[in-house]
């Protein structure tokens, strides 16, 4: 035997050849490895913040503030519940439903000393809007009409407002598959079957996706456009108050624009086109052309499902004393539309 003659036995040699499993990992991408996503609060908090909505709701309206507390403490536990809205917002969409009225009391009325605080209110807007918009944007419009708010405060929740309308618009859900819950074994099983393939030659499938702001679309618009039928008090309609109404007109074509092709576009357009026609006799270039650009929106929104669409009289005058004024922007968009229609 060898080893009585002093030799090792030589060992046999194992190659491992790894371009074999490199091979296989790369017909593999990071779309056929699904990973569970986990959001993780933010640990560096302040002594000041909230851990739930009903408490930072209580702070924005004093109810949770107490006499000892100096008017500097006070503030600071203001700020940091303002701060923490957008995520108390998204982890407690129950509670955030049932605390509307005093959380938009707590956040329209907080005092804006800085630019920081202006931006702080608009997201807790935004966030309460995005979450529960049937809930929040009739609310919201409703402090928007406020004859005590600032002019400032219009400018923020009007921008919250727009925002919001984008961020729906922009995130649309996953939409079920109609054979999603399907009991049956022998259905089940087949689908299991005919999606059971090789990893690597999975094809790319596209989600089919459902609006989020469609089943909204209401929620801002026709409580907007009442609650200025009802209260035109609130602006005055002096120099100040001009750039407000353009960005008023500017909302309702936004949110015509982003419904898209749908079948009952008249529904929303012809009552946002009475609200345009309310201020054609205002005497400001900026105005008038902020009312065109949304009534072409209008316009365009019924011809692009079909409808049949005209433009009344009134309408056409006015078009045509906009085709003549000293503004080559808002002559051009006049005649564009008499054109086209």
């Amino acid at each position: 035997m060898n080893f009585l003659e002093g030799e090792k036995e030589e060992e046999p040699i194992t190659v491992i050849d790894n371009n074999e499993d490199e091979d296989d990992n790369e017909s593999l991408d990071s779309d056929d490895l699904e990973f569970e996503q986990f959001e993780f609060e933010t640990p560096n908090l302040s002594k000041y913040s909230p851990r739930f909505l009903l408490e930072a709701s209580g702070i924005l309206v004093d109810r949770n503030l107490t006499q000892s507390m100096s008017e500097s403490e006070k503030s600071k536990r203001k700020v940091a519940a303002l701060e923490r809205i957008p995520y108390l917002a998204r982890v407690n969409e129950t509670s955030s439903k049932e605390l509307v009225d005093e959380l938009l009391t707590g956040i329209t009325h907080f005092e804006i000393i800085d630019e920081n605080d202006s931006i702080l209110v608009e997201k807790a807007l935004i966030s309460l809007a995005f979450v529960a918009p049937t809930f929040y944007a009739p609310a919201i419009s409703s402090q928007f009409y406020e004859e005590s708010l600032s002019l400032e405060k219009r400018q923020i929740i009007l921008s919250a407002l727009s925002k919001a309308v984008k961020e729906l618009a922009d995130n649309p859900d996953d939409e079920f598959e109609k054979d999603q819950f399907l009991t049956d074994s022998k259905t089940l099983s087949a689908k299991l079957e005919s999606q059971t393939r090789r990893w690597g030659s999975r094809p790319k499938s596209e989600k089919k996706l459902k609006s989020r702001f469609y089943p909204a679309a209401g929620s801002f618009l026709f409580p907007f456009l009442s609650k200025w039928d009802k209260n035109k008090r609130t602006l005055l309609l002096e120099s100040a108050d001009k750039d407000i109404l353009s960005r008023m007109i500017a909302f309702v074509g936004q949110i015509v624009s982003v419904l898209g092709n749908i079948p009952d576009i008249d529904k929303y357009v012809l009552p946002a086109m009475d609200f345009l026609a309310t201020f054609r006799r205002i005497d400001d270039t900026n105005l008038k052309l902020s009312i065109i650009r949304s009534f072409q929106i209008c316009l365009l929104s019924r011809a692009s499902v079909g409808n049949q669409v005209s433009i009344d009289e009134n309408w056409r005058i006015w078009l045509e004393e906009c085709r003549f004024l000293d503004c080559p922007h808002l002559s051009i968009a006049a005649a564009e539309i008499c054109e086209l229609f």
